[in-house]
């Protein structure tokens, strides 16, 4: 009896014995799926930080190319207010165009006008010109035939007929023509003992108008001041008015 006691105690401690090693087996399998799982979840957890990281820069980026789509757009926008804005600015310049195509198109014909009237106011003037001329031909024309028989080239003298009065006649017919009386310059009281001329007192200009003394040169090299000198008179000037119609011819005094 005691023997079977001990026998049953040696048979349950070797089944205690297998149980344990059995747990500890099972302890030893829950201890390695435990280091897999937190391997695992290291694993997931790495993953879920990669993620994370990854899900903050695509939304950084998301949000870039949004604020980049959102410039484009204002671009864009801007781009076709500027295109409106150009399209405006040619039809304008194309209304402009049009404006001044009509106002040229005006001119030419304005031009074709204008040529028009002014070659017909040249053919007048040449017609008016032509019948002036013919009309002062008529009117010499009665001198022409006095002068002709003072130069003894009629058949016939004329009885009476002399150089002072063809000369008169002359003179008569350019004051009735000018509306002016004719005068001879210098004066027989402006002659005295000779011509005097003062470039500084009468202006150099005015003399050349008034007197012809080529081919001398009687106010060169003399200073101002010092632009006094005496002439000859060789033939008196004609005036109408104010007007010179000829110049006295004069010539230096040699001994002035």
């Amino acid at each position: 009896m005691a023997d079977r006691k001990v026998w049953l105690s040696a048979e349950n401690l070797a089944d205690t014995f297998a149980e344990i090693a059995e747990f500890a087996a099972n302890g030893q399998r829950i201890v390695e799926e435990n280091s897999r799982l937190a391997d695992d979840l290291a694993s997931a957890t790495k993953r879920a930080e990669e993620n994370r990281t990854w899900l903050r820069e695509a939304r950084a980026k998301l949000k870039g190319m949004e604020r980049e789509l959102k410039e484009t757009r204002a671009s864009l926008h801007r781009a076709r207010a500027h295109e409106q804005e150009l399209e405006k600015r040619v039809d304008d310049l194309q209304s402009e165009v049009e404006d001044l195509q009509g106002k040229v198109e005006g001119l030419q014909s304005d031009k074709a006008v204008i040529t028009r009237e002014r070659d017909e106011a040249r053919q007048e003037i040449t017609e008016t010109e032509s019948r002036c001329r013919w009309d002062l031909v008529k009117d010499l024309s009665p001198i022409l035939t006095k002068l002709s028989a003072l130069a003894e080239l009629e058949p016939e003298p004329v009885k009476g007929l002399t150089s002072r009065a063809v000369f008169e006649k002359m003179r008569d017919w350019m004051s009735d023509a000018t509306g002016e009386k004719l005068a001879a310059f210098p004066s027989r009281k402006e002659l005295g003992d000779g011509l005097l001329l003062d470039a500084e007192r009468d202006g150099l200009d005015a003399l050349m108008e008034m007197y012809d003394w080529s081919p001398d040169r009687p106010f060169e090299g003399l200073s101002e001041g010092d632009r006094c000198r005496k002439f000859r008179v060789l033939r008196r000037g004609w005036r109408a008015g104010d007007a010179i119609l000829a110049p006295a011819k004069v010539s230096p005094e040699e001994n002035d």
